[in-house]
């Protein structure tokens, strides 16, 4: 078939576009939907026939062959930083296929430590890998630097990474900008959240005035310890990480807090600063 990567493609953007032209030919659009009826195509197959009909959306047709439209929603939570929370990020389809994409890959996590790469299990316990490059890391990617404007290029975002977190897994009070490359934005998204505990912790962000937030911020935990966001399966937290000059922000120390029963598995995606260094390793 030449250019077209499927029968169904081949269906969808040779015979419509025909069927419709003699339609019109004839002068008899009330007849168009006969035309194209199962009937009128019998010497396609039945599985033929099923598959074009489900590509005959709009939806279905993006799906197959792109990145899907987002759906997501957007709550600023601060502006100074800023950081915003993004409901449903990313589908329940998505986030079980990064996990599932990643589950072979994963390995303990590191840390940076005067100047050196290693594991510490005082400081981070989970297991975290780098994803390879598929049509889905794609689209995820895609979505995460369209979310920040036309000034953010691919080049300045690293590759994915997921991160598996167990009982008592944790990663202690951190700055994402504290490293040589300088993240500029981070995304935290939670691909998997069945546990107890877990929470991303804020310690310098202002408590929430409105009880609205209660729904994505565990108010059950005094404020004066900071903001912890619950883990909620497919939704997100982005924060930008440096000031206007460059310096970082110091309110953007974060912990994953330790939990208590189950598992959370979490996707990274950071922007670098440009001008600054894509590490190769997992941190």
């Amino acid at each position: 078939m030449g250019v077209f990567q499927s029968l169904s493609q081949y269906l969808l953007l040779y015979w419509l576009p025909i069927i419709a032209g003699v339609t019109y030919l004839k002068g008899d659009f009330s007849g168009f939907a006969s035309l194209i009826s199962p009937p009128k195509l019998a010497d396609l197959s039945e599985n033929i026939w099923k598959t074009f009909s489900r590509l005959s959306t709009t939806e279905n047709v993006n799906s197959h062959y792109g990145c899907r439209p987002h759906t997501y929603k957007t709550h600023i939570f601060s502006k100074d930083p800023l950081v915003i929370y993004i409901e449903d990020f990313l589908t329940t389809e998505e986030a079980d296929g990064l996990v599932g994409m990643s589950s072979e890959l994963l390995n303990d996590s590191l840390v940076v430590l005067n100047g050196e790469a290693r594991v510490d299990k005082d400081y981070r316990v989970s297991r975290s890998a780098t994803l390879p490059e598929t049509d889905l890391e794609r689209c995820i990617a895609e979505r995460a630097q369209s979310f920040q404007g036309y000034g953010t290029s691919s080049g300045m975002m690293e590759p994915l990474q997921v991160v598996e977190y167990g009982i008592s897994g944790h990663f202690s009070y951190h700055f994402d900008w504290a490293k040589r490359h300088l993240r500029e934005t981070t995304f935290f998204v939670y691909l998997e959240a069945n546990c107890t505990g877990g929470g991303t912790g804020f310690p310098r962000l202002d408590a929430p005035e409105e009880k609205e937030w209660c729904k994505f911020v565990d108010c059950q935990r005094p404020f004066d310890e900071g903001v912890v966001f619950k883990p909620i399966k497919g939704n997100a937290i982005f924060w930008q990480n440096l000031k206007e000059d460059g310096e970082g922000h110091e309110k953007t120390l974060h912990a994953g807090l330790p939990l208590t029963s189950g598992k959370k598995v979490g996707l990274n995606i950071w922007t670098v600063k440009r001008g600054f260094e894509i590490q190769d390793y997992d941190l």
